[in-house]
């Protein structure tokens, strides 16, 4: 299924549905959300929304959203959105150690109060981890529009975000995936390739809030071991099959390509990093040409310029990037440096 296709048809009156990456602009929804399901401080409440735009902005989150388009392709109705972080090994090994509910909240509580314990990595620190000793991914929540929705709803928001998140951590090194959640998911973790840790029962200490836990939760993890032992065909196993990247692209091409990718345009892209059209096309020119340089085959056939020949370049390393998303991810070294100067 190629990614303009990776949508699926709703109800006549709702028209289509379409997967794309989080922004900014997403922050203050998002933060709605969390608010309303989450036990989240009066003090968090307030910070969250500026906090995500923070967070998001400087890609320590990174995320996904569902989206209603009308069948006249007009924007309707954010559905559902989904963000996740990378953390450091001593926040993993603390919270392995002494579990507590509700993870998701805490992270985001020690990104408002700086020096309140370890955390989140920020994006030079997944940039080293990703080129180094690799990466513990935890998905934060994936949050709906509303919560009474019938089951067939909700179990469509919940497909896609699977799929979506896929799409997102894809080509990253990893070598843990960490989640806390509700126990009433069990089953949908341990089916998808996660292992149980640690039961939470109910009424445990929120470490946050002064509150307790109103559900028994669930510590799951899963590590590139228990996917090398695993039987083929897990959920998540292709998150864990990865590869260093060839080309080295800055971050902000990988930014670029990355947009295309979600099929945006060039003056969508421009909009989107606060830059105009003319500094795309400048982007798209450096881009080719580490192409040329680390993978010459791909555009052998094809002069410079512009017109047919330079869309159908674009068309092959957007489809290249696409099947290999650790070109679009942070890694430290030769990328990190030309990050600086592009």
């Amino acid at each position: 299924m190629s990614h303009r296709e990776e949508r699926l048809a709703d109800s006549a009156d709702t028209g289509l549905r379409r997967m794309r990456a989080v922004t900014v602009a997403d922050a203050a929804q998002a933060a709605a959300w969390a608010v309303r399901d989450l036990p989240v401080s009066p003090e968090l409440a307030s910070a969250l929304p500026n906090l995500l735009r923070r967070l998001i902005g400087d890609e320590t989150l990174r995320g996904m959203c569902v989206e209603d388009v009308g069948s006249d392709g007009i924007f309707r109705q954010l559905l559902g959105v989904g963000l996740s972080g990378f953390l450091s090994d001593v926040c993993v090994s603390s919270f392995i150690d002494e579990p507590f509910p509700h993870l998701e909240v805490a992270l985001l509580e020690r990104a408002r109060v700086p020096g309140s314990g370890p955390g989140l990595l920020n994006i030079d620190e997944i940039a080293e981890a990703n080129a180094g000793r690799g990466l513990t991914l935890c998905p934060l929540f994936w949050l709906h529009h509303c919560n009474q929705i019938p089951d067939t709803e909700r179990n469509a928001l919940l497909g896609l975000g699977q799929q979506s998140s896929l799409r997102v951590h894809r080509g990253y090194r990893l070598k843990c995936i960490l989640k806390e959640a509700d126990a009433r998911l069990a089953q949908a973790y341990l089916s998808g390739g996660f292992r149980e840790v640690r039961r939470l029962p109910a009424g445990m200490p929120l470490c946050f809030a002064g509150r307790t836990s109103k559900s028994e939760r669930i510590v799951f993890m899963t590590t590139a071991e228990d996917i090398e032992r695993a039987l083929p065909g897990t959920a998540i196993g292709p998150l864990y099959a990865t590869a260093p990247p060839r080309c080295a692209f800055s971050r902000k091409q990988q930014r670029v390509l990355e947009a295309a990718v979600n099929n945006m345009t060039d003056r969508e892209i421009a909009a989107s990093l606060g830059t105009n059209a003319n500094a795309v096309v400048q982007h798209w020119r450096k881009i080719y040409l580490r192409v040329e340089q680390e993978i010459p085959f791909l555009l052998h056939d094809l002069s410079a310029g512009e017109g047919t020949r330079g869309h159908e370049k674009r068309r092959r390393v957007v489809a290249y990037v696409a099947e290999h998303p650790e070109e679009l991810r942070p890694y430290a070294g030769r990328a990190k440096r030309m990050t600086r100067h592009s």
